[in-house]
C-alpha cells in the first residue's frame, strides 16, 4: 500500500510538472510576442529574494538583520520592492487588506526613492519573468517529495495570471492615495 501511495505521488508530481512547465512556456512566448518592456536598468544591490522570511526581528520589531543572499546581484531597486509586495504583503493573495499593505509599503519606499509607474510595471514584468524561469519550487518538489510545494507553485502560478491579466488595476490599487 505505500509503495502504490508513493508511486500516486510521483505520478501526481510529474503531472503538475508537465503542466506547470508548459504553462511557463506558453507565458513566456506571450510575453515575448507582446515585447513587454521588462528590463530594468539599475546600479543599485538588489537582495533578490526580499520577503518576510528573509529578515531577523529584534525585541523592539525593529528589523536586525537580512539571510539569504544568494540571489544578490546589481540591478533597480524594485526588483526587491516589487518581490517584497507580492511574497510580503500580498502572499496570500490580492485581498484589499494586503494591497493596502502593499500601498504603505511603496508610500515609505517611494518617500525616499521616487519611481514612476512605467518603472513599477517593468519591476513586476520582471519578477513575473524570473518567477516563469525558475523551476526552484520543482526541483524541491522532486526532492523532498512533499506535497506543500505544490501549493506554492499553484500559488505563485496564480499570482502570475492576476498579474497579467490586472496589472494596470493592481499598479493604480498599489500606487493610489
Amino acid at each position: 500500500k505505500r509503495v502504490a501511495l508513493k508511486t500516486l505521488l510521483l505520478l501526481k508530481c510529474s503531472v503538475l510538472l508537465k503542466k506547470a512547465s508548459n504553462k511557463k512556456k506558453a507565458l513566456l512566448k506571450d510575453l515575448s510576442d507582446k515585447q513587454i518592456p521588462w528590463n530594468l536598468e539599475g546600479n543599485q544591490l538588489v537582495h533578490g529574494d526580499f520577503h518576510n522570511q528573509n529578515l531577523l526581528f529584534g525585541l523592539k520589531n525593529e528589523i536586525v538583520g537580512l539571510l539569504d543572499f544568494e540571489e544578490v546581484h546589481k540591478g533597480h531597486g524594485l526588483e526587491d520592492v516589487v518581490h517584497f509586495i507580492l511574497l510580503g504583503c500580498c502572499n496570500t493573495g490580492f485581498k484589499k487588506e494586503n494591497l493596502e499593505k502593499a500601498q504603505i509599503f511603496l508610500k515609505n519606499y517611494s518617500s525616499h526613492h521616487p519611481f514612476t509607474k512605467k518603472e513599477l510595471k517593468a519591476a513586476i514584468y520582471h519578477w513575473i519573468i524570473r518567477s516563469s524561469t525558475s523551476v526552484f519550487m520543482e526541483e524541491l518538489l522532486l526532492s523532498t517529495r512533499d506535497t506543500f510545494f505544490i501549493e506554492l507553485i499553484e500559488r505563485d502560478r496564480k499570482k502570475v495570471d492576476y498579474l497579467i491579466h490586472e496589472m494596470d488595476s493592481f499598479v493604480e490599487k498599489i500606487t493610489d492615495e
